[in-house]
């Protein structure tokens, strides 16, 4: 994820993850675990997750820590010289075996970058209230596919 793009992020339908756009078979991958010298787990991705989980076997994790992530949706905002500037982004996220956000969950966090405040002109504004409506249909569709997972069709 960058701060800063040379386009707006696409607000159109949420992306897949590999198992869902190719009708493939789930994917597994082997984790490093730092809770005990030498543990592995092999872990099933649910379709909807993106995450190569590499970082996790290089670099290892603890299992509460370990998260499935994908359906990364962000708000850029265009600022007077052209640039876009994400200003705030959300994703599906889970820690299967966590404490907290066992269940797919969707996570919000503003972005600050290096430019926190920009004006905006009449026609800025009206772009930016353009940009929220889809953000807001983005937002929309994933919390049809939250519920949906919830009821039961997102898996560990």
């Amino acid at each position: 994820m960058s701060a800063q793009h040379n386009m707006p992020a696409s607000l159109g339908p949420l992306s897949t993850g590999p198992a869902e756009s190719q009708n493939i078979r789930p994917r597994t991958h082997a984790i490093r675990l730092l809770d005990a010298a030498a543990a592995t787990l092999t872990v099933t991705c649910p379709p909807w997750c993106e995450s190569d989980h590499q970082e996790d076997l290089t670099h290892g994790t603890y299992l509460a820590d370990f998260a499935h992530r994908g359906g990364e949706q962000g708000l850029a905002v265009r600022m007077p010289d052209g640039r876009c500037e994400e200003v705030l982004v959300t994703e599906l996220t889970q820690y299967p075996f966590g404490s907290d956000l066992q269940a797919p969950s969707v996570l919000l966090w503003p972005v600050l970058g290096y430019m926190s405040e920009t004006q905006l002109d009449p026609l800025g504004l009206v772009d930016l209230a353009e940009d929220m409506r889809r953000y807001a249909g983005a937002l929309d569709l994933l919390a049809g596919r939250l519920e949906q997972m919830r009821d039961g069709l997102g898996d560990r």
